[in-house]
This record gives structure tokens, sequence and C-alpha cells, in this order.
């Protein structure tokens, strides 16, 4: 008789000890989340067809390690552990939060949202029923409403996500999330943290500037006193920069290696939705939780992308014309970038990747600041909060990588990078002039029912199409 929750599990690299003695945990983890057995075999189906699980070990042992602390974090408060939240936008306040694990192993650190984006909806495909209650009994229907906080909101309320003993919540670029902190806080009576930036900035006051990075930093500082009376012990500036340590100059190095691999390819070696999984799994790690053990996979998995770049294999043909997209594939909806890939489109670059640069000499240097000024400067240099910095990134892109064409997506539910698009547009034109293949497709990151499946592919397979076209004619006109 077929056992899917075992099947699921192998998918994940489980050992057979591992799947003994987790089973009944990770039986546990689908009652809590309304996941069942037939969801345990359409996961396992998805993982092979969008994933790569069924040839690459490193994307099991990625999934799994993924599958692993979604268990925990679902299961944290049932087997008595303090829990520390990073709940969604923000991404690297989960390294930050990390560090509690000097000085308490057993504290559960994650981002739940984040988490049950990449399990539950790309994976499992069933993240309605969370998103449903949200609607019918926190926030107006139709309005455009983030999925983010649909998330947070009704994954707490089905009691998939247990309460936080300390919850952070941002208002750097995202008005919404911190009204949703204050729905959990006085709903579900959890112990919430604000971050908050400079709004008011000056007219030409630079991204990043000391008055920003200091205010930012001072709403730090406050965080990491939180943290210390949750753990009930000090958490230090040496803990916070150890942790950052190991999250920013080894482990997203690490990625870094593999993003390259992706963007130089031919052909492409890993599908667009493994990327886009590992990436955010990666942007969201904790730092010293879990290390190892991510190390480990992405060692694996460089090598075997290494070895089929070597071999020549891929999962286009070779020569596919190669586009950026701009900013992320939905989280739950891996079906999105397959079409293109399907198509003989080599979706190879997201639009920060020339910014991402790890300079280890600057970035030792940069260690030496304070944790929470570190920390602070870190959050406002991220590319994607400044449209002219977005712009120039494609622009970038396009000319070292002899890109084919460019992908623009309007996340219109997000307050930031859903409403820059025609400006990033308008932008590329002005540079690249107006014979680039360019698409603007409306679209959601978290939520894919707030698009039309049929429209999408259609305007995708267009842009294909429209992608190709232009190739074959450079090619023509060249020779």
């Amino acid at each position: 008789m077929r056992n899917s929750y075992k099947e699921f599990m192998e998918i994940c690299d489980y050992t057979e000890k591992e799947i003994q003695k987790e089973m009944p945990r990770v039986k546990r983890f689908f009652e809590k989340t309304g996941l069942n057995e037939e969801d345990a075999k359409r996961g396992k189906d998805r993982l092979i067809n969008y994933y790569q699980c069924g040839e690459l070990r490193g994307m099991r042992m990625h999934i799994g390690a993924l599958m692993k602390w979604t268990v925990d974090i679902v299961l944290a408060k049932e087997e008595g552990k303090k829990t520390m939240w990073n709940e969604l936008p923000q991404g690297m306040n989960s390294a930050y939060l990390g560090a509690v694990h000097f000085v308490d192993s057993n504290i559960v650190v994650g981002s739940p949202g984040l988490n049950f984006f990449n399990i539950l909806g790309g994976v499992f495909g069933k993240l309605d029923h969370m998103w449903t209650w949200a609607e019918e009994n926190f926030f107006t229907q139709g309005v455009a409403h983030c999925a983010c906080n649909f998330t947070v909101a009704g994954g707490r309320a089905l009691g998939a996500i247990p309460p936080g003993d300390l919850t952070i919540m941002q208002g750097i670029y995202c008005d919404e999330a911190p009204k949703t902190g204050e729905l959990i806080e006085h709903v579900f009576g959890e112990r919430v943290f604000y971050i908050n930036r400079c709004q008011d900035e000056y007219l030409f006051e630079p991204p990043g500037g000391e008055r920003q990075v200091a205010y930012l930093a001072g709403a730090y500082e406050l965080l990491q006193q939180e943290m210390s009376k949750v753990a009930g012990a000090e958490i230090t500036d040496e803990m916070v920069k150890q942790n950052l340590m190991n999250y920013y100059l080894v482990e997203q190095a690490k990625i870094k290696e593999i993003e390259d691999l992706r963007v130089m390819s031919d052909p492409q070696v890993l599908r667009v939705q493994a990327w886009n999984l590992l990436w955010i799994f990666h942007v969201f790690s904790p730092g010293k939780p879990g290390f190892e053990e991510r190390m480990e996979a992405l060692q694996v998995l460089y090598d075997e992308l290494k070895g089929m770049v070597d071999r020549g294999e891929g999962i286009t043909e070779k020569g596919a014309p190669k586009i950026i997209y701009a900013p992320m594939l939905p989280f739950v909806d891996p079906e999105y970038g397959k079409v293109l890939e399907d198509a003989g489109i080599n979706v190879c670059c997201n639009e920060v990747y020339s910014t991402q640069v790890v300079n280890v000499e600057q970035s030792m240097a940069f260690m030496a600041l304070p944790a929470p000024m570190l920390f602070a400067s870190m959050w406002l240099s991220v590319p994607l909060l400044y449209v002219h910095t977005r712009g120039d990134s494609i622009v970038q892109n396009y000319k070292q990588l002899e890109i084919d064409g460019i992908l623009l997506l309007a996340h219109y539910a997000c307050r930031i990078i859903g409403s820059d698009m025609i400006m990033v547009k308008e932008f590329v034109r002005k540079e690249l002039g107006p014979d680039v293949p360019l698409a603007v497709l409306d679209y959601d990151i978290y939520d894919n029912r707030y698009y039309n499946h049929e429209q999408a592919r259609t305007r995708l397979e267009s842009f294909a199409e429209m992608v190709k076209s232009a190739k074959q004619s450079r090619a023509k006109f060249a020779a």
C-alpha cells in the first residue's frame, strides 16, 4: 500500500531513521496546516516537476531543511518552546533574531508566513483556506490587500502559526504590515515589536543617509533589548555580529556562486522556481540555527550544477534567449516561470543580480560597525527600495550579460515594488531604446487567485515569441 507521507519525506531527503523518528511530527504538521495525504502526493509531484527534486539531491536537501524548519515553527508551542517570529515582508530580520541561539538553542526563530508561501503555497498549492479566512474576518475583500498579511493573520486564526513570544513587524516601506501587527497584537495577544524608518526624507538626501541610518539603528538597539528579555539572557553585539558573519559573509557568498552559474550557464541548469525558493530561503535564513545543514545543501547543489555545466546539460536548449525578470516570480505559483521555460526561454537573471556583489574586504570593514548600525545600513541599501537603482541594475545586466529581453512584473498589491513598474519601464526604454523586447505584466507574488491564469499564460507565451523573434532577427542582421 502506498504511503504518500513517507514518499514525500523521501523526496525531501529525510533518511530512513529520520522518517521513523519524525513521521508523527510531520503528520501533526499536516493536520495543523489543513493538509492531508492527497496533498503529500501532490507535493511530491510538484517537487519533481517544478523544483528538480527528482534529479538534484541538493534541491531535495534544501526542501528537507525548509520542511524541517517549518515543522519546528508549527509545533513550537505544542513542544513547549519559546518563539521569535519575523513576519513578512521584511527578510533579513531573521538573521538578527538568530543570535538568540548563542544563549538558548531551543528558541524557535523564523518567518512563518514566508515558510508557508514556499511550503504550503509553492510545494502543496494550498494556502487558499488561510487567505479566505483572513478576507472574510479581518480584511476587506477585493481591495488588493497583501497576501503576506492574509497568511500572517489567517495562519494564526486557524492554529497553524503559534503565537510569538516576540514578533517583529516593520513599517520600513509597507504601511499595511504594522497595521497587521496591531491586529495580531490585539486579537492574539502577541508581543509585537515594530521597526520603522525616517519617512520624511529630504528632497536630495541620499538613500541610507546618516540621519536615516541613525534612526533605524536606534530601533535595532531596542529590539536587541527585547530579544534579551525574551531569551532570559543578554544578547550582545558580538553575538549578533557573529550570526551576521555566518549569514552575510558565508551563506550569502555561497548562494551568489550558484546564482552566477544560473546567469552564465547555457543551457540553463536550474529552473527559475527552484532558484526562487533557494534565494528566498537563504535571504530569510536565521544565521546560526541550521547553518551547517544549509551550507552542506548549497555545496552539494553547486557541485551538481557545475557538473551539468561541464557536461553541457540543462533544462533549456543551448542558445535559448535569455531574459531579465523583475522583481521575482510568484512564490506560490511554480507554473508561472515554467510556462516561459517550456516556451524555450532561459529565465536566467533577476534584476538585482549586478548589485549582489560580496566584497570580502569591504564586508569585513562593514562588520566593524556596531550591530544595530550595521544592520540598519544593510536594510537601507536594499536595491528594490529605490526606483533609480532598479533601473540602473536592469540596464547594467542587459548590457553586460547579452540579455535578449526584459520582463517587468507589476505586483500590484505591494506598496513599493508594484507601484513603480511604469517608471522603471520608462527609465529602461530611455536607456536601451525602443527595440528591446520588454513586457509589463500585472500579477501577484503571493496570491495566485488575483490574476487570470489563462490570460497570464497567453501573455507569457506571446512575450516568449517576441523575444525569440527579436533574437533571430538580430542573428540574421549580424550574419
